[in-house]
């Protein structure tokens, strides 16, 4: 099939489109990335954030042969989540099925290498330190930045926008009179974190097939996933407008909060990744709601660029990964009519990115009446469905990360919940 594809992002929905469509016969396919090629390091040097692969985002994956596999091979299987306590306890949430949980930058670097396998390389040219820059609809040109601030301009046929939350695609479709578009920046921001899964002495070791967290204090929490045999990733939440960074004069200050506060997990702070800590840039994450994914000048978005999510529940990526698999399914059902393709994604598509939204923002209570209630909530519901599944369903979170049931229907299962801690905030 000769229809030119250009794509704008290599991240992991973009990768993974290229691999559905190759596998469809797609021979005439183009990718632009603003980063420079991660094959050029090691993987290993390019640490970002840990991703946590649920059921829709493997599911996606295991429809390209042996992909999920390698993926495995490079990431980590949790088992549930330790919620630590600053006096050095713990509470167990287990998990019914193990979560896949890799870095970002590993994840991409394998997509991008198994592209490569075969006889792809006549099918698929990968542009990197190509910055997207202006969009002409009309003429069906797009405007790039390169090397030196030189320009380049391309034409395309079908363009699709995989380009993250602050896609350039999209920013071109919002010029548009049709398009709808709501950004959000969330109250928290967020700084990477790197932690060993032991101290130097051995004499502390934090359990390495589960994801570890503590509530330092109401506003600030820690979130660790295993990587690897003996690594920590993970991310330190506060809110914007009261950074827990800039109350102490120096690393050692900082160094000691983490200690005297951070339970088993404050022990394996040391002086080197404080420091590191604070030279690290704060992470703001948007969420974006479109009215619709697509314009009838055969431009398409997914991914973040479409429906930009709060992490709290780890949708992100799955969601994504998930829509490479509806397009795929799309395909199938209007023979590669990329005119009949692209309204009906947004068709599909647009009411569960809503309903997620809402899950996403809603299932996990900040007010401190409710939290309570809420692990009450989990304990009962899980107990419930496990003695009576017919009648009472799993909770929020086991719907949104274990099953591929839509988030319509889960929001549509749990809208009373969801509703009051909407209400509370």
């Amino acid at each position: 099939m000769n229809t030119p594809i250009t794509i704008i992002g290599a991240g992991p929905a973009g990768l993974l489109l290229t691999h559905y469509l190759l596998r469809r016969g797609y021979t005439n396919i183009e990718i632009y990335e603003s980063r420079q090629d991660p094959r050029l390091s090691s993987p290993d040097t390019q640490r970002t954030f840990p991703l946590a692969l649920q059921a829709r985002g493997r599911q996606a994956l295991s429809k390209i042969e042996n992909l999920e596999e390698k993926i495995a091979q490079k990431g980590t299987f949790c088992q549930g989540t330790l919620l630590h306590s600053q006096k050095g306890k713990t509470r167990s949430i287990p998990r019914k099925k193990p979560l896949l949980t890799i870095d970002r930058s590993v994840l991409s670097y394998i997509l991008l290498e198994e592209l490569f396998q075969g006889n792809n390389q006549s099918k698929l040219k990968i542009h990197f330190n190509h910055k997207c820059i202006n969009i002409n609809s009309q003429e069906k040109s797009i405007s790039f930045e390169i090397e030196n601030q030189q320009i380049t301009n391309k034409k395309y046929n079908i363009l699709i926008g995989a380009d993250g939350s602050n896609s350039q695609v999209r920013h071109y479709l919002e010029s548009l009179s049709s398009f709808k578009c709501t950004k959000n920046a969330l109250p928290d921001v967020y700084k990477s974190v790197y932690l060993p899964l032991k101290t130097a002495d051995e004499s502390l070791c934090l359990e390495p097939d589960k994801i570890h967290s503590i509530q330092l204090s109401e506003k600030v929490r820690i979130l660790l996933v295993p990587q690897g045999e003996n690594n920590l990733h993970g991310v330190i939440i506060f809110d914007k407008d009261n950074s827990p960074f800039e109350q102490f004069k120096n690393s050692s200050e900082l160094l000691n909060f983490f200690q005297e506060n951070g339970g088993k997990i404050g022990q394996l702070f040391d002086l080197q990744e404080v420091e590191n800590l604070l030279k690290r840039p704060v992470a703001k994450v948007t969420t974006i709601e479109c009215n619709q994914f697509h314009d009838s000048n055969n431009i398409l978005i997914l991914g973040d660029a479409a429906h930009a999510v709060s992490p709290s529940l780890g949708q992100g990526c799955n969601s994504a990964l998930e829509d490479v698999m509806i397009i795929d399914e799309l395909l199938d059902k209007y023979q590669d009519n990329w005119d009949l393709v692209m309204p009906a994604f947004t068709e599909k598509r647009v009411p569960d990115a809503e309903a997620l939204q809402q899950l996403s923002n809603y299932t996990v209570p900040r007010k401190k009446s409710l939290i309570f209630e809420y692990f009450l909530r989990l304990r009962i519901s899980r107990l419930l469905n496990q003695w009576f599944p017919k009648n009472f369903y799993r909770p929020i979170f086991e719907l949104v990360t274990e099953t591929t049931l839509s988030y319509q229907e889960i929001l549509q299962l749990h809208q009373g919940w969801i509703n009051k801690v909407k209400q509370s905030q």
